[in-house]
Order: structure tokens, then C-alpha cells, then sequence
């Protein structure tokens, strides 16, 4: 008989607690939840990969891909290219040689009018 009042008393429990976190996040929503309203700014980018550099774009390495699109800036260029791999000596007689190796991203913009690139 024991067994059965403590067994109706800890379902009774179970069942309240539930039921008080339920209706006190109905009511205070603003609790639940801060949700941020972001405005979000449209861009249509039509990237153009492109094969020839422009000279006058002054650029280090070997070129791994090359882009360019039209803003209000003019016509802008993305370039990346990679350095040559130079092996790394090891600090003491137990570590392994190494090797380093550059990776570079340049973003160059030409306005309209203008004949130079300009590196931004």
C-alpha cells in the first residue's frame, strides 16, 4: 500500500512540474527566445573567371585562379596565387625536414576612367 501512495505521489509531482514550465513560458515568451531581426543587403556579384592578368596588376607567385566583376568601385580583380615551396631545415638532429609555402590573395580595382590598377 506504501508502494502505491509513493508511486501516485511521485507521478502527481512529475505531472505539475511539467505542466509550470509550460505555462510560464506562455506567459513570458520574450524569455524563450531573443531573436535578432537582421536587415540583409541583396549584391548580385557576377564573378568572371578570368585567364589573362592585367598587367599593370603587380602580383607575387603563380597564379592558382583569377576573378573579376563590375560594383561602383569599377572593375575589381581577385587574384590568387602561391609561392615556390622552400624546404625548412629542422631545429635539432631528431626533427623532420619541413617545407613553407606562401598562399596570396590580392584585390586590385580599376575605376572606370582610370588605366592603372589600383591594389585595395
Amino acid at each position: 500500500m506504501k508502494k502505491l501512495v509513493l508511486f501516485s505521489i511521485s507521478l502527481s509531482i512529475m505531472f505539475s512540474c511539467g505542466e509550470s514550465s509550460e505555462s510560464n513560458a506562455d506567459e513570458n515568451p520574450s524569455t524563450e527566445k531573443n531573436e535578432t531581426i537582421e536587415e540583409v543587403l541583396e549584391i548580385d556579384l557576377n564573378l568572371n573567371k578570368i585567364v589573362e592578368i592585367p598587367s599593370d596588376c603587380d602580383i607575387e607567385g603563380t597564379t592558382v585562379d583569377a576573378y573579376s566583376w563590375v560594383d561602383n568601385n569599377g572593375i575589381n580583380y581577385f587574384i590568387r596565387t602561391m609561392g615556390e615551396l622552400k624546404a625548412v631545415e629542422p631545429e635539432d638532429e631528431y626533427a623532420d625536414v619541413t617545407a613553407s609555402q606562401y598562399l596570396y590573395a590580392y584585390h586590385f580595382t580599376r575605376e572606370n576612367n582610370s588605366a592603372d590598377a589600383v591594389l585595395v
